[in-house]
């Protein structure tokens, strides 16, 4: 009996530089012998197992796994694969996006800051231009 799978992932988009937990979740499988291994954007990452192959009453399995990613502004999009293997079957991907909230915000927001002192200084020096005029003007 192949597993039904699931890839959990928290829910998105989540903050720069915060630590994300995906699981893959194999329920109502049999025999026990199955491999996982994750895949981020195609290339191998480790993950672990949390536990061994869980019995059910029934006779059936269940097991999770779980990866952790970092989620940075490169990441931003990134495709997280749990690859299923079941006993002698072809391989099954199943797959999760990270969504990173406002990967830019802090670079937008210092440029904000930049433009507001620009432009207070700006006003200022022709206010002071303008001082320097009114002042010669009444001399």
């Amino acid at each position: 009996v192949p597993p039904s799978v699931e890839v959990r992932a928290e829910p998105s988009p989540v903050e720069v530089n915060k630590t994300v937990a995906f699981t893959c979740l194999l329920k109502e499988f049999y025999p026990a012998k199955v491999s996982i291994s994750w895949l981020e954007n195609g290339i191998k990452i480790k993950g672990q197992n949390l536990s061994r192959p869980l019995e059910l009453s029934w006779g059936l399995f269940e097991l999770r796994s779980r990866v952790e990613v970092q989620a940075t502004e490169e990441k931003n999009g990134s495709t997280i694969t749990c690859t299923v293997v079941h006993d002698g079957q072809a391989p099954a991907n199943y797959s999760a996006v990270l969504w990173i909230s406002n990967p830019t915000q802090g670079g937008l927001s210092n440029d904000l800051l930049l433009l507001w002192m620009g432009i207070l200084l700006e006003k200022g020096l022709l206010g002071g231009f303008l001082f320097f005029l009114f002042k010669r003007m009444k001399r």
